[in-house]
């Protein structure tokens, strides 16, 4: 029974998609040095990517310092797409992880009503940030085929509202509509389970150096558990550049301590590593073997390529963007106002695209209103030809024989016409009359006409019987002027009383 309602859903779903004006949603994924866009076509093939390097200090921490600097590199970014430029680009807005707070935790197995208003109350308790100037969201991330072995988990996150407001507003004044924010290492977890299609039991650690600094996340049941971020100012000593031993040293460090907080946390082993760093990754490889001889460390491929690092996030939030917003359940750090403009965007858009079609259809109608026009001008011009030429022998036999079947048709016509007008009304009447006198014996029934009083001669059972049928006929509308003279009452030897009794009727209509 499941299987037919994820088959009905998905036929309701890939309908919708064909008859609406739904757009795929981009992943617009930006960092303290650069912003990159990239949008999948219906086939889960890259169809647009674009990306600009910003100038130091434009951002920083996810927070946009120089606004006017943002904008003009989401605009520039905009006109490397291709899309026309009065179309609002739908995006997943994926924001650096270090601007936003994230936290798993557990809820017992309840019902769906209850489970969201469960969630929603844990989420404003254990929120790290004042929960009135905030934006927060949560995902459930457990298995729910294990549901009743422990309950659900579920990861909440965290964002100012007046950061999430700057990049939503400098988004949307540059075309771009968000219609879902996430961070960076949630839309990372998605592309390495989803895209890189690294799926196993227990949990995997993904390694992330980047030009932010290095990002530890812990992935389990294909979902993200837990992420740590290590910016490189933690790692580089005063202007000194950092080497490779130092870089490993870091990694091997911060490897150790977040498996041995995600094995106590949660309740389980590693079942491998995985590394994506640009240009150093076979050196972490090599040295985390060493510090994991049991575990297999590996890098990530997507469609067996070496997966770039700095496209993850990007590849990630634009896999989300595959699916349909109804479908959409995942974390999105975004206010209603957002989300009731993209219901007005998809509204908007919904009434072009139906009066494009109702236009096309129009003029698609006008084409075979003429076109049969045009052919049934001709067909009467050459039947007017037919006409005026003269007939042969065969044809003008054969119109004679039309004729006379017509004429006899058209006799047959009149004579049901003169039948109908020699039909007899007056059966309804006297049938009425007999129905209402069940136990009257009429011995004399005088109509001419309708225009002359109607006389009824009878006997009935008694004189009270006599006056009954009296009544009766007298509650039926179209009799009028009922006589029954009591001097006419005469009671015969057998017991019966004789009456003589007028009317007129006002139609035959009985």
């Amino acid at each position: 029974m499941k299987n037919v309602r994820k088959v009905i859903k998905h036929i309701y779903y890939q309908t919708i998609k064909k008859i609406s004006p739904i757009e795929i949603s981009g992943g617009l994924s930006v960092s303290d040095s650069a912003i990159r866009y990239i949008r999948f076509n219906e086939e889960g093939v890259i169809e647009e990517k674009a990306s600009l390097r910003l100038p130091a200090g434009a951002i920083s921490g996810g927070r946009i310092i120089k606004n006017e600097i943002v904008i003009g590199a989401l605009n520039a970014l905009r006109r490397k797409i291709n899309i026309p430029a009065s179309q609002k680009i739908e995006v997943i807005f994926s924001l650096e992880s270090d601007s936003i707070y994230s936290q798993l935790f557990v809820l017992p197995q309840l019902q769906e009503p209850l489970l969201a208003e469960a969630a929603e109350l844990n989420v404003q308790v254990i929120s790290p940030i004042d929960i009135k100037t905030a934006y927060y969201s949560y995902q459930i991330v457990g298995d729910l085929s294990k549901t009743a072995l422990g309950g659900y988990d579920l990861l909440g996150a965290f964002i100012k509202s007046s950061l999430a407001d700057d990049w939503i507003n400098a988004c949307k004044t540059a075309g771009f509509l968000p219609v879902a924010v996430e961070f960076q290492t949630l839309s990372i977890a998605r592309a390495v389970t989803e895209l890189a299609q690294i799926r196993e039991d227990g949990m995997i650690m993904t390694v992330i150096v980047a030009s932010e600094g290095i990002s530890f996340i812990i992935i389990k049941n294909s979902n993200l558990y837990f992420d740590h971020f290590y910016p490189w100012k933690f790692v580089q000593e005063g202007d000194k550049p950092i080497s490779i031993e130092k870089l490993k040293q870091t990694i091997l460090t911060e490897t150790n301590k977040v498996a041995n907080f995600a094995m106590t946390k949660f309740s389980g082993s590693l079942s491998s590593i995985r590394i994506s760093a640009e240009g150093v990754s076979e050196e972490i490889i090599t040295a985390l073997k060493e510090q994991y001889p049991t575990i297999p460390v590996t890098g990530i491929a997507i469609q067996g390529k070496k997966a770039p690092t700095l496209w993850l996030a990007a590849l990630g939030a634009a896999k989300r963007g595959l699916l349909l917003r109804s479908e959409d359940t995942m974390i999105s750090l975004t206010s209603e106002q957002v989300i009731e403009e993209y219901r007005n965007n998809q509204i908007i858009a919904m009434i072009n695209l139906w009066r494009k079609i109702t236009a096309v259809v129009l003029c698609f109608f006008l084409v075979i209103f003429s076109l049969s026009n045009l052919f049934l001008r001709q067909v009467l011009l050459d039947t007017d030809q037919q006409l005026l030429r003269d007939l042969l022998p065969e044809e003008e036999r054969e119109l004679n024989i039309f004729r006379e079947k017509a004429n006899e048709f058209n006799s047959l016509i009149s004579l049901i016409k003169s039948a109908r007008a020699l039909e007899n009304h007056i059966y309804p009447f006297v049938s009425t009359i007999l129905l209402l006198g069940e136990d009257i014996r009429i011995t004399r029934f005088a109509f001419r006409s309708i225009d002359v009083p109607i006389e009824i001669r009878g006997s009935a059972p008694s004189s009270a019987a006599a006056i009954q049928f009296q009544r009766r006929l007298s509650e039926d509308p179209n009799i009028t002027e009922l006589q029954l003279p009591l001097a006419d009452l005469v009671t015969t030897p057998d017991g019966r009383t004789t009456f003589v009794m007028s009317f007129r009727i006002t139609s035959l209509n009985f």
